[in-house]
């Protein structure tokens, strides 16, 4: 399984949650992305 999330510049924070099942990045344009890695 391979998921993938492309920015237009670049991250400069990246957080597993207490349960490591989803991964939350902040980029460096403000924006905010997470990622749901439940099977």
């Amino acid at each position: 399984m391979v998921h993938s999330y492309r920015d237009t510049g670049g991250f400069f924070e990246i957080c597993w949650n207490s349960r490591g099942d989803k991964l939350g990045a902040s980029g460096s344009d403000g924006s905010v992305c997470v990622l749901d890695l439940r099977r």
